[in-house]
């Protein structure tokens, strides 16, 4: 029988307000630095939209309130991400997890994904951690010629991966040293497999994650 494993992520009100505090310093040197710079080139942008306001330029170009700066900041802080093992408790078995990443993984800035691995047999208590990328075909930027959707994984440290879902193929999203894989199907090792490979998902945005006997892995997914 599988055993699951709950995993409770907790965060700190100290850890998020001292990230809070760093931005908030960082936009405000800059918002200095870009004032000083506009004025030494005789650009009245960024002081004088209204009264004790100050505006920065964003990196699209566009002038924006400060207000507006730090909320964007605050924003890419609050990153969605989820966290889960994948693990079993002996050094025989594979341990397989399923998961759709449509809402992560298939928007427009498409996903990253930390690897965290613990060696369970190694003298030394080996461990090893490695970040993929991931994007995917988006529907209204493609043509959409073939069926599927296209994928690509950049690993951190080289490696590259590209993938097709929701055909009848099966692919190999990213396999960092043989100790864990992604999948889009559910690898022969999985333990309801029995010794045989599963069809590739229908849904796209359906995946495997597998983690070697002798390893246990922790997978953390950032929008």
């Amino acid at each position: 029988m599988k055993k699951q494993v709950k995993i409770e992520i907790n965060i700190t009100n100290k850890a998020f307000y001292t990230l809070i505090a760093i931005g908030i310093l960082l936009v405000m040197i800059l918002s200095v630095w870009a004032y000083q710079s506009n004025m030494r080139a005789g650009n009245p942008l960024i002081m004088g939209h209204s009264a004790g306001e100050i505006y920065v330029e964003n990196s699209a170009g566009e002038i924006i309130s400060l207000q507006d700066a730090l909320d964007n900041l605050t924003n890419s802080l609050n990153r969605r991400f989820i966290a889960f093992e994948v693990y079993n408790p002996d050094t025989k078995t594979y341990a397989c997890v399923d998961k759709d990443l449509k809402d992560l993984c298939g928007d427009e800035d498409g996903c990253d994904i930390r690897l965290e691995l613990q060696h369970e047999t190694d003298s030394s208590d080996q461990v090893k951690t490695i970040d993929e990328h991931i994007f995917m075909e988006q529907p209204d930027m493609s043509n959409n010629r073939s069926p599927g959707i296209y994928g690509y994984t950049r690993q951190e440290g080289g490696g590259d991966f590209s993938w097709i879902t929701g055909t009848e193929k099966r692919y190999t999203i990213f396999s960092p040293w043989g100790w864990m894989w992604m999948l889009n199907y559910r690898s022969k090792h999985c333990p309801e497999q029995s010794g045989k490979a599963g069809p590739a998902w229908s849904d796209p945005y359906k995946f495997t994650f597998v983690s070697s006997p002798k390893t246990r892995t922790r997978v953390i997914i950032y929008d």
